[in-house]
């Protein structure tokens, strides 16, 4: 079972014989965690550098010879300025499938709510919470609109500036972008996204679809350094080496790569990589929040965590004795874990999973096992 924040913390303030202690927080341990979580980060890349690798697919944009770190790994292009006057699905803007409605206004004067997915309307909000991002357009379809309709994407209740008007005899589709709602429509991953349609004049009931063009926000990169950088597939896999020096890059015949901050540069312009490209990189160490659940490829290491979280825990409470015995027993499983990670040849707990399991853009998983 995932192991989560909460048992974490259970676990180490059992192993530090403070179950029902106040003296030191909930947070507090889980700040000792991650302390422990980065040490220990450091020390198996320092050992095998490529035990946490991760691989991430991208393409080059047309007329672009570089993109950042951020879109490179996750997938997701920068979010576009507002306002955007004429958004594109197929101009490298996300949609999210989740945001298509196909329902049936009923013949009520009363709001009606509109659940993802489609089927007739609710009487109140349903909960929906999308990914954080902005709307960039709504746009609404029928065959024939049968009574005069507002549609309007409400926020936690309230609505928003994201409306369109469908007056009664409209036939196709009726579309509104962020340039007309005059202010960006933001939902922050917490907030709650309904659809509400008001009609007026003589209700009637009609079908209607309605899509949500939404731009996600663009999440931090987890890069922290570049193993090796490819293209192609099979026996034409070629590899593409950095770039020696800057100065180099009006010298280069094929492609070369050049890291810069957070921008990620490809040298010639004019024998750029054709078709994706492949990152083999080390991600950052991650860090805990409550509620969060350990990652699979630290479960194995949940005793160095722990006895190490005991540590200052033990020195808070001015039990030295205790801090030397806990020490030494998490340096033995660091020297247990080095041991075995200089050791191991690529063996089954460091097969890069098959693509079927593993997330879009994040390439490597790690099977599970222990030490």
């Amino acid at each position: 079972m995932p192991i989560t924040t909460a048992d974490l913390i259970a676990s180490i303030r059992q192993k530090a014989n403070v179950q029902r202690s106040r003296f030191v927080t909930d947070g507090e341990i889980l700040g000792f965690a991650n302390d422990q979580i980065a040490d220990l980060w450091d020390t198996v890349c320092n050992t095998r550098e490529n035990y946490f690798a991760r691989s991430a697919q991208f393409s080059l944009a047309p007329g672009s010879n570089s993109i950042g770190l951020a879109e490179a790994t996750s997938g997701i292009p920068p979010v576009p300025a507002y306002p955007v006057d004429v958004p594109s699905v197929g101009d490298r803007t996300p949609i999210i499938p989740n945001h298509t409605f196909s329902s049936i206004v009923a013949a009520s004067a009363d709001p009606q709510y509109f659940a993802v997915g489609g089927g007739a309307s609710f009487p109140a909000s349903q909960g929906f919470v999308p990914p954080a991002g902005r709307v960039l357009q709504i746009g609404i379809t029928a065959t024939l609109v049968a009574a005069n309709t507002r549609f309007t994407i409400f926020k936690n209740g309230e609505p928003t500036a994201a409306t369109v008007y469908v007056p009664n005899g409209t036939a196709g589709s009726t579309n509104v972008t962020e340039a007309d709602f005059g202010e960006p429509v933001y939902f922050n991953g917490e907030d709650v996204m309904d659809l509400v349609a008001v009609e007026s004049g003589t209700p009637a009931s009609y079908t209607f679809e309605a899509i949500t063009i939404y731009a996600l926000d663009q999440p931090e990169t987890d890069f922290l350094k570049e193993l090796g950088l490819s293209y192609g597939t099979g026996a034409d896999l070629r590899e593409i080496p950095p770039l020696p020096t800057l100065t180099d890059r009006g010298r280069v015949t094929t492609p070369h790569f050049w890291l810069a901050g957070d921008v990620l540069s490809f040298y010639p312009s004019t024998h750029l990589p054709s078709g994706p490209i492949t990152l083999d990189y080390v991600p950052r160490c991650p860090v805990l929040v409550d509620g969060d659940v350990l990652p699979v490829e630290l479960e194995r290491f949940r005793d160095f965590i722990e006895v190490g979280s005991v540590i200052p825990i033990k020195a808070k409470r001015g039990m030295t004795d205790d801090v030397v015995s806990f020490t030494a027993k998490q340096q033995g499983i660091r020297t247990r874990i080095v041991a075995s990670l200089a050791a191991r040849k690529a063996g089954p707990r460091m097969i890069p999973m098959p693509a079927g399991e593993c997330y879009p853009g994040r390439g490597y998983g790690v099977r599970r096992g222990g030490w």
